[in-house]
Protein backbone atom coordinates (compact mmCIF):
# COMPACT_ATOMS: atom_id res chain seq x y z
CA UNK A 1 0.00 0.00 0.00
CA UNK A 2 1.26 3.47 -0.86
CA UNK A 3 2.50 5.47 2.12
CA UNK A 4 3.08 8.75 0.26
CA UNK A 5 0.29 10.31 -1.83
CA UNK A 6 1.55 12.39 -4.77
CA UNK A 7 -0.39 14.83 -6.97
CA UNK A 8 0.89 16.00 -10.35
CA UNK A 9 -0.03 19.53 -11.46
CA UNK A 10 2.06 19.73 -14.61
CA UNK A 11 0.81 21.48 -17.75
CA UNK A 12 2.96 19.43 -20.13
CA UNK A 13 1.05 16.21 -20.84
CA UNK A 14 4.15 14.21 -21.76
CA UNK A 15 6.02 15.30 -18.65
CA UNK A 16 2.99 14.54 -16.49
CA UNK A 17 2.43 11.08 -17.96
CA UNK A 18 6.14 10.29 -17.84
CA UNK A 19 6.33 11.20 -14.16
CA UNK A 20 3.15 9.24 -13.49
CA UNK A 21 4.67 6.16 -15.10
CA UNK A 22 7.87 6.42 -13.06
CA UNK A 23 5.96 6.85 -9.78
CA UNK A 24 3.72 3.86 -10.54
CA UNK A 25 6.81 1.67 -10.46
CA UNK A 26 7.86 2.95 -7.05
CA UNK A 27 7.49 1.35 -3.65
CA UNK A 28 5.56 3.42 -1.15
CA UNK A 29 4.41 6.22 -3.49
CA UNK A 30 1.02 6.48 -5.19
CA UNK A 31 -0.43 9.09 -7.56
CA UNK A 32 -3.80 10.29 -6.26
CA UNK A 33 -4.46 13.09 -8.77
CA UNK A 34 -2.90 14.29 -12.03
CA UNK A 35 -3.82 17.18 -14.31
CA UNK A 36 -2.84 20.66 -15.51
CA UNK A 37 -5.02 22.51 -12.97
CA UNK A 38 -3.02 23.38 -9.84
CA UNK A 39 -6.06 23.95 -7.65
CA UNK A 40 -7.82 20.70 -8.55
CA UNK A 41 -4.93 18.56 -7.35
CA UNK A 42 -5.33 19.93 -3.84
CA UNK A 43 -8.74 18.33 -3.35
CA UNK A 44 -7.01 15.10 -2.33
CA UNK A 45 -4.78 16.86 0.24
CA UNK A 46 -1.68 15.07 -1.08
CA UNK A 47 1.56 14.54 0.82
CA UNK A 48 3.52 16.05 -2.07
CA UNK A 49 2.53 17.95 -5.20
CA UNK A 50 4.62 18.46 -8.34
CA UNK A 51 3.94 21.80 -10.04
CA UNK A 52 5.39 23.80 -12.92
CA UNK A 53 7.84 26.40 -11.61
CA UNK A 54 5.98 29.08 -13.58
CA UNK A 55 2.50 29.09 -15.12
CA UNK A 56 2.85 28.40 -18.83
CA UNK A 57 -0.58 29.60 -19.94
CA UNK A 58 -3.21 32.11 -18.93
CA UNK A 59 -5.75 31.02 -16.36
CA UNK A 60 -3.31 28.88 -14.38
CA UNK A 61 -2.46 29.93 -10.84
CA UNK A 62 1.20 28.93 -10.98
CA UNK A 63 3.61 27.68 -8.34
CA UNK A 64 3.74 30.78 -6.12
CA UNK A 65 -0.04 30.89 -5.74
CA UNK A 66 -0.21 27.15 -5.08
CA UNK A 67 2.42 27.38 -2.34
CA UNK A 68 0.52 30.31 -0.85
CA UNK A 69 -2.74 28.36 -0.87
CA UNK A 70 -1.11 25.41 0.90
CA UNK A 71 0.34 27.74 3.53
CA UNK A 72 -3.04 29.43 4.08
CA UNK A 73 -4.62 26.03 4.68
CA UNK A 74 -1.83 25.21 7.14
CA UNK A 75 -1.17 21.91 5.41
CA UNK A 76 2.10 20.04 5.60
CA UNK A 77 1.89 19.21 1.87
CA UNK A 78 5.35 19.31 0.32
CA UNK A 79 5.86 21.07 -3.02
CA UNK A 80 8.38 20.22 -5.74
CA UNK A 81 8.71 22.83 -8.49
CA UNK A 82 9.56 21.38 -11.89
CA UNK A 83 11.02 23.22 -14.88
CA UNK A 84 12.60 22.54 -18.24
CA UNK A 85 14.28 25.95 -18.36
CA UNK A 86 15.54 27.00 -14.90
CA UNK A 87 14.99 30.58 -13.81
CA UNK A 88 17.11 31.76 -10.88
CA UNK A 89 14.45 34.31 -9.93
CA UNK A 90 12.02 31.40 -9.43
CA UNK A 91 14.56 29.72 -7.17
CA UNK A 92 15.09 32.83 -5.05
CA UNK A 93 11.33 33.38 -4.83
CA UNK A 94 11.04 29.87 -3.46
CA UNK A 95 13.66 30.72 -0.83
CA UNK A 96 11.56 33.71 0.22
CA UNK A 97 8.52 31.45 0.73
CA UNK A 98 10.44 29.16 3.08
CA UNK A 99 12.59 26.05 2.76
CA UNK A 100 10.84 23.28 4.71
CA UNK A 101 9.11 20.76 2.45
CA UNK A 102 10.17 22.50 -0.76
CA UNK A 103 12.08 21.30 -3.81
CA UNK A 104 13.19 22.59 -7.22
CA UNK A 105 14.09 20.06 -9.92
CA UNK A 106 14.85 20.13 -13.62
CA UNK A 107 12.40 18.11 -15.71
CA UNK A 108 15.12 15.70 -16.79
CA UNK A 109 15.60 14.70 -13.16
CA UNK A 110 12.09 13.19 -13.10
CA UNK A 111 13.30 10.28 -15.24
CA UNK A 112 15.92 9.27 -12.67
CA UNK A 113 14.04 7.08 -10.16
CA UNK A 114 16.77 7.10 -7.54
CA UNK A 115 17.05 10.89 -7.41
CA UNK A 116 13.30 11.36 -7.78
CA UNK A 117 12.27 9.03 -4.96
CA UNK A 118 14.97 10.43 -2.71
CA UNK A 119 13.76 13.97 -3.39
CA UNK A 120 10.18 13.01 -2.54
CA UNK A 121 11.21 11.36 0.73
CA UNK A 122 13.30 14.39 1.67
CA UNK A 123 10.64 17.06 1.11
CA UNK A 124 7.85 14.99 2.67
CA UNK A 125 10.04 14.67 5.76
CA UNK A 126 10.31 18.47 5.86
CA UNK A 127 13.66 18.77 4.13
CA UNK A 128 14.78 20.79 1.12
CA UNK A 129 15.97 19.66 -2.31
CA UNK A 130 17.63 21.84 -4.94
CA UNK A 131 18.56 20.45 -8.34
CA UNK A 132 22.35 19.91 -8.40
CA UNK A 133 22.77 21.81 -11.67
CA UNK A 134 20.89 24.83 -10.32
CA UNK A 135 22.88 24.71 -7.08
CA UNK A 136 26.15 24.81 -9.04
CA UNK A 137 24.95 27.79 -11.11
CA UNK A 138 23.90 29.68 -7.99
CA UNK A 139 27.25 28.99 -6.36
CA UNK A 140 29.12 30.30 -9.39
CA UNK A 141 26.90 33.36 -9.60
CA UNK A 142 27.57 34.02 -5.92
CA UNK A 143 31.31 33.72 -6.48
CA UNK A 144 31.14 36.37 -9.20
CA UNK A 145 28.95 38.62 -7.06
CA UNK A 146 31.39 38.46 -4.16
CA UNK A 147 33.74 40.65 -6.17
CA UNK A 148 31.13 43.39 -6.64
CA UNK A 149 30.92 46.59 -4.64
CA UNK A 150 27.73 45.46 -2.94
CA UNK A 151 29.61 42.58 -1.33
CA UNK A 152 31.39 45.16 0.85
CA UNK A 153 28.17 46.11 2.61
CA UNK A 154 27.18 44.78 6.02
CA UNK A 155 23.80 43.02 6.36
CA UNK A 156 22.26 46.17 7.89
CA UNK A 157 23.70 48.34 5.11
CA UNK A 158 22.19 45.92 2.59
CA UNK A 159 18.81 46.42 4.24
CA UNK A 160 19.23 50.19 4.08
CA UNK A 161 20.18 50.27 0.39
CA UNK A 162 17.16 48.08 -0.37
CA UNK A 163 14.98 50.71 1.32
CA UNK A 164 16.73 53.48 -0.63
CA UNK A 165 15.96 51.58 -3.84
CA UNK A 166 12.29 51.66 -2.83
CA UNK A 167 12.48 55.47 -2.86
CA UNK A 168 12.07 55.94 0.89
CA UNK A 169 13.24 58.98 2.79
CA UNK A 170 15.61 58.68 5.74
CA UNK A 171 12.69 59.04 8.15
CA UNK A 172 10.73 56.30 6.39
CA UNK A 173 13.77 54.01 6.40
CA UNK A 174 14.19 54.60 10.14
CA UNK A 175 10.57 53.59 10.78
CA UNK A 176 10.78 50.56 8.50
CA UNK A 177 13.98 49.18 10.06
CA UNK A 178 13.23 50.34 13.62
CA UNK A 179 16.43 52.37 13.94
CA UNK A 180 17.08 56.05 14.62
CA UNK A 181 17.23 58.64 11.85
CA UNK A 182 20.81 59.36 12.86
CA UNK A 183 21.57 55.65 12.53
CA UNK A 184 20.14 55.71 9.00
CA UNK A 185 22.31 58.69 8.10
CA UNK A 186 25.36 56.85 9.44
CA UNK A 187 24.58 53.75 7.37
CA UNK A 188 23.96 55.79 4.22
CA UNK A 189 27.26 57.62 4.60
CA UNK A 190 29.03 54.27 4.98
CA UNK A 191 27.21 52.83 1.96
CA UNK A 192 28.11 55.74 -0.30
CA UNK A 193 31.71 55.55 0.83
CA UNK A 194 32.00 51.79 0.25
CA UNK A 195 30.42 52.05 -3.19
CA UNK A 196 32.95 54.73 -4.09
CA UNK A 197 30.39 57.06 -5.64
CA UNK A 198 32.28 60.19 -6.57
CA UNK A 199 29.67 62.99 -6.76
CA UNK A 200 29.44 65.50 -3.91
CA UNK A 201 25.68 65.75 -4.45
CA UNK A 202 24.08 63.25 -2.04
CA UNK A 203 20.91 63.03 -4.13
CA UNK A 204 22.95 62.02 -7.17
CA UNK A 205 24.91 59.53 -5.07
CA UNK A 206 21.69 57.99 -3.75
CA UNK A 207 20.42 57.62 -7.29
CA UNK A 208 23.69 56.00 -8.36
CA UNK A 209 23.55 53.61 -5.39
CA UNK A 210 19.99 52.70 -6.31
CA UNK A 211 20.93 51.97 -9.91
CA UNK A 212 23.82 49.78 -8.79
CA UNK A 213 21.52 47.86 -6.46
CA UNK A 214 18.82 47.38 -9.09
CA UNK A 215 21.33 46.22 -11.71
CA UNK A 216 22.22 43.35 -9.39
CA UNK A 217 18.53 42.40 -9.23
CA UNK A 218 17.93 39.01 -7.66
CA UNK A 219 21.63 38.72 -6.88
CA UNK A 220 21.41 41.40 -4.19
CA UNK A 221 23.04 40.65 -0.88
CA UNK A 222 19.67 40.18 0.79
CA UNK A 223 18.77 37.39 -1.66
CA UNK A 224 22.18 35.78 -1.34
CA UNK A 225 21.80 35.49 2.43
CA UNK A 226 18.70 33.40 1.73
CA UNK A 227 20.65 31.33 -0.75
CA UNK A 228 23.42 30.66 1.78
CA UNK A 229 20.87 29.05 4.09
CA UNK A 230 19.41 27.02 1.22
CA UNK A 231 22.75 25.72 -0.04
CA UNK A 232 23.72 24.64 3.48
CA UNK A 233 20.49 22.67 3.71
CA UNK A 234 21.08 21.30 0.20
CA UNK A 235 24.32 19.67 1.31
CA UNK A 236 22.43 17.94 4.09
CA UNK A 237 19.65 16.94 1.68
CA UNK A 238 22.14 15.31 -0.68
CA UNK A 239 23.35 13.15 2.19
CA UNK A 240 19.74 12.17 2.88
CA UNK A 241 19.27 11.27 -0.79
CA UNK A 242 22.31 8.99 -0.70
CA UNK A 243 21.13 7.25 2.46
CA UNK A 244 17.65 6.79 0.97
CA UNK A 245 19.05 5.30 -2.25
CA UNK A 246 21.16 2.82 -0.29
CA UNK A 247 18.18 1.84 1.86
CA UNK A 248 15.92 1.26 -1.17
CA UNK A 249 18.61 -0.83 -2.86
CA UNK A 250 18.90 -2.97 0.27
CA UNK A 251 15.11 -3.40 0.44
CA UNK A 252 14.95 -4.51 -3.21
CA UNK A 253 17.74 -7.05 -2.69
CA UNK A 254 16.05 -8.47 0.40
CA UNK A 255 12.64 -8.53 -1.42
Amino acid sequence: MATINAALALGDLLAREGLHAVLERSLGIGVVEAGPDERSVLKTKPDVVFVDAAASSSGRVGAAELVGEIDRRRWTTAVILVTRHPDLDDVLALFEAGLAGRGYLLEERLQSPGELFGAIETVVAGGWVLDPWVASVLSERRRLEDSSALARLTPRESDVIAEIADGKSNAAIARSLSISKRGVEHHIASILSKLDLGSDDEVSRRVAATLLYLRCGAASTRAWRLQDDALALQAEAQQQLSRGARRRAAEQRSG
